[in-house]
């Protein structure tokens, strides 16, 4: 999905020059778990952990960019961050969820001398916002 209005930030830093994202559904469903025994006549299970899954999205490269050298040092470091993704309209405006950088890489420049960034971030949990409007 193109990332026109939608805000990105990284430890409450906007993420420059965003270009898409994508895995934004932030589905929360757990998947069951079959704990039945050979003792049981019905099948019984227990919910599992929830993974709501990576959240990834893209950017023109800008190295003079402080929050996008701070994404690629904490994920050099290992470093969790709390990340809100602020859309400009609809239901939910607001997801906040805290995340690890898993993997930024860049691509070789474009026609325009564009270099362009890629960010995966792990999500560990996330807390939509309802909109006011």
């Amino acid at each position: 999905m193109k990332s026109q209005g939608i805000i990105v930030t990284w430890n409450a830093v906007a993420i420059g020059e965003l270009a898409s994202i994508s895995n934004d559904s932030l589905a929360t469903n757990a998947p069951a778990i079959d704990i039945s025994s050979f003792a049981d006549t019905l099948a019984q299970s227990r919910p599992g952990n929830v993974d709501v899954g990576d959240f990834t999205f893209t950017y023109n490269y800008n190295p003079d960019d402080t929050s996008q050298a701070s994404l690629e040092t904490d994920y050099l470091a290992g470093t969790e961050r709390v990340v809100t993704l602020t859309c400009p309209a609809g239901t939910i405006n607001t997801i906040t969820f805290d995340a690890i950088c898993i993997n930024v890489s860049f691509n070789a420049a474009n026609s325009d001398s564009i270099h362009i960034g890629t960010a995966v971030l792990c999500i560990k949990n996330a807390r939509p916002e309802k909109s006011e409007v």
